[in-house]
């Protein structure tokens, strides 16, 4: 997520969301990543979201440093 410290807010939660999407979207056995939430608490975004596969849905988080 390099590119993001700093940035706004309003900027950085679609930023990753794309970011993350594209990342697992070029995998062929991924058909969606949806159920996106977001929490803002100093510096940090905790994301998560939910990937549906081929085997099923699977959901994830992560934590990106702004």
């Amino acid at each position: 997520m390099d590119g993001l410290i700093g940035k706004p807010i309003p900027f950085v939660l679609p930023e990753i969301k794309r970011r993350v999407a594209e990342a697992l979207l070029y995998d062929e056995r991924i058909k969606a990543v949806d159920n996106w939430e977001f929490e803002v608490l100093r510096g940090k975004v905790a994301a998560t979201f939910t990937a549906e596969t081929i085997f099923g849905e699977i959901d994830a988080n992560l934590e990106v440093t702004v």
